[in-house]
């Protein structure tokens, strides 16, 4: 059976990204304010540790909040590992300045209320979804999932395109939520076998895309904790799509030396995810994507650098990082033979 490549969108989708999670760009904003960092730059570059202990915030929250303001124009990079006021934050954001616009928004506005307990209370993501799956109403589950697809289903028609897949006989899909992903690169590859490896409750709602996208043939479910569970053997490439920045350094160590294990000698992990800037200073909507992963998930946006690190730390080689689709990029490495 030939399964017809999915629908060519017209454009990237960009704008709608920037619409989804721009919004979390005001209240990390007003939440660096009301920790102080503009006021700690006042008088000239900080170092990382410097900023993060003077906000009396963790590293990932410093991290994430500093690539927002920075990526808003606020702030510049100056050393290495350090940040100062830029000319529009000196104008804008200090107290002395005559154009000073004062609090960014109120203190009790609802979304800095919650970023502000996701920040400080050190309790893990107000409204966890992925990294809690198993634990949400079902209902919720759907909802979460169905959401997923209809986000990733424009990247998975560009990868269906991708020719790196050509040289893929079986691939295994870890976490494959909906299966987005498997179905746009089977639809290209119409002699690509794949397996969907998730829980229980999502893998049933795989089930159902895959049934109407017709790939029942040549697309599987198996259901297993990825973190617990053993994986199959006998797949020459393993797939992550929007995986790792959901979790913490140590979890994404865990998951590539999961992978390395499973894949056969000379095998291909891939990585699907939108990408922080290599300095961390941008793009605005990568940066706002770890404040949602702040507020829903237990990770951040990683650099290309920072995912070659995970891999390689497990063993892979020949680590590369290419444009996918919109904000995404497709990261490979190889399992030395």
């Amino acid at each position: 059976m030939t399964q017809a490549l999915l629908p060519s969108p017209c454009d990237d989708d960009r704008r709608f990204y920037d619409m989804a999670y721009g919004r979390h760009a005001l209240p990390m904003a007003a939440f660096a304010q009301e920790r102080g960092l503009f006021v700690c730059l006042e008088g000239g570059p900080r170092a990382f540790d410097e900023i993060e202990a003077e906000t009396g915030t963790s590293g990932r929250v410093t991290e994430t909040m500093l690539a927002v303001a920075t990526a808003m124009g606020f702030l510049e990079r100056s050393l290495p590992d350090a940040w100062r006021l830029s000319e529009y934050g000196r104008t804008y954001l200090v107290s002395s300045s005559p154009f000073y616009r004062g609090p960014l928004t109120s203190a009790d506005h609802p979304d800095l209320a919650e970023l502000r307990r996701a920040c400080l209370e050190e309790q893990g993501p107000t409204r966890p979804l992925a990294v809690a799956i198993e634990d949400l109403p079902e209902a919720e589950v759907r909802q979460f999932i169905e959401r997923m697809h209809a986000i990733t289903l424009p990247a998975a028609s560009a990868l269906a395109r991708n020719e790196i897949f050509a040289s893929v006989d079986r691939l295994l899909d870890v976490a494959a939520g909906s299966g987005s992903l498997s179905i746009g690169i089977a639809s290209g590859h119409p002699d690509l076998e794949i397996t969907l490896l998730d829980v229980p409750r999502v893998c049933a709602m795989a089930e159902e895309n895959i049934r109407k996208h017709g790939l029942e043939d040549r697309l599987s479910t198996l259901t297993a904790d990825m973190f617990t569970d053993d994986w199959p053997r006998g797949n020459d490439a393993i797939l992550f799509g929007n995986i790792f920045h959901d979790w913490d350094e140590d979890s994404c160590r865990r998951l590539a030396a999961k992978a390395f294990d499973a894949l056969e000698p000379g095998g291909t992990v891939f990585l699907h995810e939108v990408l922080l800037d290599d300095d961390k200073s941008g793009p605005l909507t990568a940066a706002c994507l770890s404040v949602a992963m702040i507020l829903f998930e237990k990770g951040r946006q990683y650099t290309a650098a920072e995912h070659f690190a995970f891999l390689e730390g497990a063993g892979f080689v020949d680590c590369v990082a290419e444009p996918s689709y919109g904000y995404y990029s497709l990261l490979r490495a190889r399992k030395p033979e």
